[in-house]
């Protein structure tokens, strides 16, 4: 994920996120590739579903939540996926 980490890290820091958000939001995307073991790219709506529902086993909704929040925002800026993360349901 090298390239596009770094380009997700240039891309948090332009949207003026704090470091520590910054931080998380990184880990939550090495999380989706690491799980899938292909690059974000070639992810598909199912795939980042299926990474969510086993998330959801294993940690906290808040947890959840920011790595939805991750994913929205690499999906919506680094990785342009119009619509991949469109009415992805956000854990209470």
């Amino acid at each position: 994920m090298g390239h596009i980490r770094d380009q997700m890290a240039a891309d948090l820091r332009l949207a003026g996120l704090r470091p520590t958000t910054q931080q998380a939001y990184l880990a939550c995307a090495r999380s989706l590739v690491v799980f899938h073991r292909r690059p974000p790219g070639d992810l598909t709506r199912d795939d980042v579903r299926n990474f969510l529902l086993d998330l959801q086993r294993r940690r906290s909704p808040a947890t959840v939540r920011v790595h939805v929040a991750a994913l929205d925002f690499l999906f919506s800026h680094t990785v342009p996926r119009p619509g991949l993360m469109e009415g992805m349901p956000r854990p209470r």
